[in-house]
């Protein structure tokens, strides 16, 4: 499957979400998604209110997915940070 297709199913199931499950947490909302697939392993955050999604093959332990996009996210917001104060 393409990236936008990806993209557009993640994007549809965090935003209904936020917007049917949100009363059920307690704190600022959804902060990751994970979705284990037959065709690979998806996972969802959001990066200065932006989508970042990484898709990996289906034998990449799910764990190994987070791990990585949780270390993307830390990369992209040093840079966030440091546009926004130039």
């Amino acid at each position: 499957r393409g990236a936008r297709c990806y993209a557009a199913i993640a994007s549809n199931i965090w935003n209904t979400f936020e917007k049917s499950g949100k009363n059920l947490l307690r704190d600022d909302g959804l902060k990751f998604l994970l979705i284990g697939c037959e065709e690979g392993n998806v996972a969802v955050t959001t990066v200065n209110n932006m989508f970042l999604c990484l898709v990996a093959m289906p034998e990449v332990d799910l764990g190994i997915v987070k791990a990585k996009i949780d270390a993307l996210t830390r990369h992209l917001e040093k840079h966030f940070q440091v546009a926004e104060h130039s």
